[in-house]
């Protein structure tokens, strides 16, 4: 975990993501609270993510409206060819039950920065790669 400041479980915070991220690192920007089995986007988060692989899931939900969020790939809204089946034109997502969410697709095994922005409500639980 690479922001600031600590983690306070259970705590409304504002963390700050440091501008370059070491591979197989994540950092969160923005209000959030983190909670035993999942975190819940405030104001402004975000999840900074530098992976190695070719997909990558994330379980997000919420509690049953849809909540808008944004998928960038490397500071860039993602390419739809480079985008999961869950992410839209321009990087947008859509978050709308509990399930795992496919947010890229880079053809071939690699490694990038994925930022995921997400609305005030949305939950996040677990990142899985492929």
């Amino acid at each position: 975990f690479a922001s600031s400041p600590a983690i306070d479980p259970d705590t409304v915070q504002r963390y700050s993501a440091p501008e370059e991220l070491e591979p197989d690192h994540l950092a969160y920007s923005g209000t959030a609270t983190v909670r035993e089995e999942h975190v819940e986007a405030g104001k402004d988060f975000a999840i900074d993510l530098a992976f190695q692989g070719q997909h990558v899931f994330l379980v997000l939900g919420g509690d049953g409206e849809p909540l808008a969020g944004r998928v960038l790939l490397n500071g860039r809204p993602v390419p739809t060819a480079l985008a999961g089946d869950d992410v839209g034109p321009n990087g947008r997502l859509t978050v709308t039950q509990h399930r795992l969410y496919r947010l890229a697709d880079l053809g071939k095994r690699g490694s990038a920065r994925l930022t995921i922005r997400l609305a005030p409500g949305t939950r996040a639980y677990a990142f899985t790669f492929g």
